[in-house]
């Protein structure tokens, strides 16, 4: 048994001859397992990353490729078909295909090294890969660069806010119309503005089969991050200093790897994504940079008017056009395959038509012969994403890799078109911001919504050129922040925006002092101070202290937040307090309206819901107040507030216990980081890590964000931090959510992440005499001529 679990751990230490290597190459590993490579050029430098990450991670490589490729349901079964029908109907195959063919010579070169790489490593350890491929019992296949190009597109994806925005956003619209939707939603409605609804709702199946991707991968579209970058005037040692974490959906293995890369002309250290080649975050030692998701609206759903006969042509400018056919097959585990049809509209494919794979095969199970797909009728729902647009990120990540200045790291952002990104940089004398990705120009600013695809209005006019994406250089400020909230030079482009509490609170401190330190950034990192909860707060504290309540429980929930400091502390008691308090309040403002299903698919999404609760109560909203469902009566501000505090307080009693000292906030804030095999016992107990009580919540630097829909579990938070100080930049620090491997029985699986939780971080050096020189494991990989 011992064998079995181990077998697949790596040898880091010792010499190797692989085909595919041109020189002798290192691969170093320093104390936490973490890769620094050393070549003699390019090629051989993406060979070893692509050798070290399949050492580390090639089984989360592996199905995230199966994900896009829609090859699921060759491991899992049934189970997984709608996921399968799903990805075969985006397409993420079909688009790494368009863009593999599309490829810079650089790029190629780049992607052929790092797949040369991968698969040197399945061919030379068939027999001791991870514990996943043992369960599953399946093998790997060779690795091709399509494979890496549909994991950067799966990156995008998973940074697209409108993928359940715009269906659920249609609905809520469609039924407590524009006026009101203005107030829980973000951008601009208007009056005429085309939206449609389903009898059968597609948000819900979307929303549903979102969550069954998370579980399986741990993707999902929650996206966001903090970065920010001062000037040499505010800093201690007289040069930049930037700061990056990425805030992501926990799961085991990160989402990040953490590497260093030396050749000739390439001295660069960050995080990279297992998959793809380079460093999307990081420093070369004459620049450094971060992002956050750059949110531009780059979706966009369209009702379709398919023929009512199923003659597969939908209209378009009162004419009958002919649909796009393309004949899919998904595999499955144990039965024949499913033969399943795409249908492409001009704008993209038709998404709402995903489940009838599953009813294909569920006829042919229940009646022993075959069905074949029925072609979709009159209403369905085509998607436009910019993602399926040809572009090389490849290519803009190696030129940012070399970058020598900010002037070429925003040229090298030029290729970068999918997904958007807002890039905050720096050199050792100026700091930057750009945002980058494609912008669709569209008639009007539309709030998330399904537009009819039948007419010419809707369509879109094309990209903003990159000139006019926004651009800051060395402000007057001397500060850049980026956290993912409103800014007036990108309202024209999405609405997407997160509560300003981050983006409020990281400003006040970098405005607060100068000679910063990168100690001060890494403890900025940590903050846990909600800048909401100082707006909220005093109306609250108002409005409970005219109750009077002589209620012990009332009366110590309201002395608690009397002497708070907005802390969300994973030790307090006040924290816990309010928390609980906007989530019963937030329920009882919006339930009336939207009822108990649309309320839960608006829960799923990343940043509404806090959001509306500030501007409801700040704002005082009155029509949220009133109950729809007593009419003759009309509810006020102070009764909902009144009304949610003593069902909180009853809410902790029951939950927690009925002695209020222990109502700390880590009791219900919890973490576990899942591993996509761990729904099935006792798989959670080699895989999970975890439970783990922590600070922060959906408003904090430290964020600490829960899903609504299950109160209060932390779900999303910053799976990775990284930092560095222009004046001393061979010494970056970096820490990540698990560990450099994704083996569960390695001493890697899981090391960074107590660092994490305790705002720790790890040295990553950059100088390749230090590394060369150093104690660290060394592995040596020669050409096998």
């Amino acid at each position: 048994m011992y064998k079995l679990l181990t077998k697949s751990i790596p040898e880091l230490e010792g010499s190797l001859n692989l085909e595919g290597i041109s020189a002798e190459t290192k691969i170093f590993r320093n104390e936490y397992g973490i890769p620094h490579i050393v070549a003699d050029n390019n090629s051989d430098l993406m060979f070893a990353l692509g050798y070290a990450t399949a050492q580390d991670r090639l089984w989360q490589m592996d199905i995230q490729r199966r994900i896009g490729e829609g090859k699921l349901s060759e491991i899992f079964g049934e189970e997984t078909i709608d996921i399968d029908a799903l990805m075969l109907t985006i397409g993420f195959r079909r688009m790494a295909e368009n863009l593999e063919k599309n490829l810079s010579n650089e790029s190629r070169r780049m992607l052929q090294s790092y797949t040369d790489g991968i698969n040197a490593y399945i061919k030379n350890n068939r027999n001791k890969l991870q514990i996943e491929f043992d369960i599953l019992q399946y093998e790997p296949e060779p690795w091709e660069i399509k494979h890496s190009l549909i994991i950067l597109r799966l990156f995008a994806w998973q940074m697209n806010q409108g993928w359940r925005s715009d269906l659920i956003s249609s609905e809520i619209i469609s039924k407590i119309g524009a006026g009101k939707a203005a107030d829980i939603l973000s951008g601009t409605i208007y009056s005429q503005e085309i939206y449609f609804s389903q009898q059968k709702s597609i948000a819900k199946d979307i929303a549903d089969i979102s969550a069954s991707i998370e579980k399986k991968s741990g993707l999902s579209n929650f996206s966001m991050g903090n970065a920010w970058v001062i000037s040499g005037e505010k800093s201690a040692n007289k040069h930049p200093i930037i700061a990056n974490d990425i805030h992501l959906f926990y799961s085991a293995p990160s989402a990040w790897y953490q590497t260093s890369l030396h050749s000739p002309d390439m001295d660069v250290t960050g995080l990279s994504i297992p998959g793809i080649p380079g460093i999307l975050i990081g420093h070369n030692g004459k620049t450094a940079w971060g992002f956050t998701n750059g949110l531009i609206d780059d979706c966009d759903f369209y009702s379709e008017t398919l023929d009512s006969l199923g003659l597969n042509k939908y209209l378009y400018q009162n004419s009958w056009n002919n649909l796009t056919i393309i004949t899919e097959k998904i595999k499955i585990k144990n039965s024949s395959p499913v033969d399943y049809t795409v249908y492409m509209t001009n704008n993209g494919p038709v998404i709402s038509a995903f489940r009838e794979a599953r009813a294909i095969y569920d006829y042919r199970k229940l009646n022993h012969r075959l069905k074949e797909m029925v072609p979709p009728k009159e209403k369905q729902v085509s998607m436009r994403w910019c993602g399926f647009e040809t572009s090389d990120e490849i290519l803009g990540l190696f030129l940012l890799n070399k970058s020598k200045s900010i002037i070429e790291i925003e040229e090298a952002l030029k290729a970068i078109k999918s997904p958007s990104m807002n890039f905050v940089f720096c050199d050792k004398e100026n700091i930057g911001q750009k945002l980058c990705g494609l912008a669709p120009i569209r008639e009007k600013t539309p709030l998330n919504s399904v537009f009819s695809g039948g007419v010419t209005a809707t369509q879109w006019k094309g990209f903003v050129n990159y000139s006019e994406l926004p651009h800051f250089v060395n402000p007057l400020e001397k500060i850049i922040v980026s956290a993912n909230s409103k800014s007036n030079s990108l309202s024209n482009i999405s609405s997407f925006w997160d509560n300003p509490s981050r983006h409020n609170r990281i400003s006040e401190q970098l405005n607060s002092k100068n000679n910063f330190t990168i100690e001060d950034f890494q403890k900025l990192q940590t903050d846990k101070i909600s800048t909401e909860a100082r707006i909220l707060l005093p109306v609250f504290i108002n409005v409970l202290e005219k109750q009077n309540s002589k209620d012990f429980y009332f009366s110590e929930a309201l002395t608690y937040l009397k002497n708070w400091d907005c802390s969300i502390d994973k030790s307090s008691i006040s924290a816990t307090i309010l928390n609980t308090f906007s989530y019963h309040l937030l329920k009882n403002i919006l339930t009336d309206d939207l009822g108990d299903t649309l309320l839960e698919q608006y829960f799923s999404l990343p940043t509404a819901p806090g959001t509306a609760l500030l501007k409801i109560i700040s704002e005082n909203k009155t029509a949220w107040f009133d109950d729809v469902n007593t009419p003759g009566k009309l509810e006020t501000m102070d009764e909902i507030i009144i009304k949610s505090m003593i069902e909180s307080i009853e809410f902790l009693k029951k939950s927690l216990t009925t002695e209020t000292k222990n109502w700390r906030w880590s009791e219900l804030h919890s973490l576990t980081i899942k591993h996509p095999l761990s729904s099935s016992r006792p798989l959670e107990k080699i895989f999970n890590l975890g439970p783990f009580g922590t600070d922060g919540s959906n408003t904090t630097i430290a964020l600490g964000a829960f899903d609504y829909r299950i109160p209060f579990m932390d779900i999303l938070g910053p799976v990775a931090r990284f930092t560095c100080d222009m004046s001393n930049p061979q010494y970056s620090y970096s820490v990540i959510s698990t560990g450099s491997s994704g083996q569960p029985f390695s001493r890697f699986y899981s090391d960074q992440t107590k660092l994490l939780l305790e705002g720790k971080n790890i040295i990553l050096g950059n100088s390749t005499f230090e590394i060369e020189s150093s104690n660290f494991k060394k592995l040596i990989i020669r050409p096998d001529f």
